[in-house]
């Protein structure tokens, strides 16, 4: 799941079938995407349909740890463990190993493209910001 700093989703065409995206004003991972999350990544992953217990790692963030998101992680007989504040970045394994490159990368590719002079505009003059989403295609594409 990928969730975009912004209010409204891109049109669907933009990104792969596989990737699910969403949106949200200021990029966070709320209580309602976590529940989402749950359902639609972690519930799909292989094996989830044998019903075994399983853990899930956690950081302190205030949207994964309400009583909604604990009574689905209950039904769903996860076990989670949560992070301690401050130490997400060096004992979570997604921020260390993959979050944190395709943020550096994502940064850098959009960083780049916005300087760009020959970077389309619309008819209007503002920039195409749908542009910006097909030239990170192939980065997204990498990842998965």
């Amino acid at each position: 799941m990928l969730i975009l700093k912004r209010k409204t989703l891109p049109k669907p065409e933009v990104f792969p079938k596989d990737v699910i995206i969403r949106a949200q004003e200021k990029g966070w991972m709320r209580e309602e995407l976590t529940l989402e999350w749950l359902e639609i990544v972690w519930g799909c992953r292989p094996r989830a349909f044998s019903n075994q217990p399983s853990m899930l790692v956690l950081d302190a963030f205030k949207g994964h740890l309400t009583d909604s998101v604990k009574n689905q992680l209950c039904k769903m007989k996860i076990e989670f463990v949560v992070i301690p504040d401050g130490m997400t970045s060096v004992l979570q394994p997604m921020d260390v190993s993959i979050n944190k490159p395709f943020k550096d990368r994502m940064r850098h590719r959009y960083l780049t493209w916005i300087v760009d002079p020959a970077r389309e505009l619309t008819q209007i003059g503002k920039i195409a910001l749908q542009c910006w989403y097909c030239k990170t295609h192939k980065l997204l594409h990498a990842l998965l």
